[in-house]
């Protein structure tokens, strides 16, 4: 009996630390999915993004409008992401601003918001999860490796996935944004011109570029502060350990 309880808590001990192993790839890889939609969800609303985009693009010329009007039509925009309304209600000068296919796009889209914004939140509760958890085994066991390594290489997969498509968005951007459109929408109401459709009228290609670099830019510099992290808590613990 005395030979088989410390072949017992040997196994034990031994699936422990298989199950953190797996529990530290889970959070390797649910990182990059975490970064990358807190980037977008932050930059959907970001009002600097809109008014950069305005003011760069000369929209309230194109559309003979005040600047502050398309201000507040952004802020609606905005607001709309965020609440429970079917559909957008915006209006210049008492009209509809958005015709009813562009409605509709907006409907869709804002389903594509929400879904970025639920794996956000998924991720996150994870991540908060798997650090209680690493902080506890840490304690226990002074094995810093699931938390500093998972730390590490999530920031390092997601500074190289990032990196990869940021110059695939640069090669090829036109191919993706339109590639990008055919497989998130079941439907073609995302096919608008300007003018004739405001919508696109206010947000043209050329901000859907600038937007994607912004939400590259984010992530990987949230990525790499994750890596720093990661590798400057490796060696502190390290050394607290001599």
């Amino acid at each position: 009996m005395l030979v088989k309880v410390p072949a017992q808590r040997a196994a034990l001990s031994a699936s422990l630390r298989r199950l953190v192993f797996w529990l530290s790839v889970l959070a390797v890889l649910a990182t990059p999915v975490f970064l990358v939609t807190s980037s977008v969800t932050w930059a959907f609303n970001f009002p600097d993004l809109y008014t950069y985009g305005f003011q760069k693009y000369e929209i309230a010329p194109q559309m003979v409008m005040p600047p502050e009007e398309l201000e507040r039509i952004a802020a609606e925009i905005r607001a709309y992401w965020n609440n429970d309304a079917q559909l957008l209600d915006a209006r210049y000068a008492g009209k509809p601003f958005f015709n009813q296919r562009e409605l509709t796009h907006l409907r869709d889209v804002k389903g594509l918001v929400r879904g970025v914004a639920t794996w956000r939140w998924v991720t996150l509760g994870y991540l908060l999860a798997f650090v209680a958890a690493g902080a506890a085994w840490y304690a226990m066991t002074r094995d810093h490796r699931a938390l500093t390594r998972a730390s590490a290489w999530g920031g390092g997969l997601t500074l190289a996935l990032v990196a990869a498509c940021g110059v695939a968005f640069l090669a090829a951007f036109d191919w993706l944004f339109l590639l990008f459109h055919r497989l998130s929408f079941a439907n073609d109401l995302w096919q608008l011109t300007c003018p004739g459709d405001n919508l696109v009228c206010l947000f043209p290609e050329g901000f859907w570029f600038d937007a994607t670099m912004l939400i590259v830019l984010a992530t990987v510099v949230e990525a790499a502060l994750l890596l720093a992290l990661g590798l400057a808590a490796r060696r502190l613990l390290r050394g607290t350990m001599r």
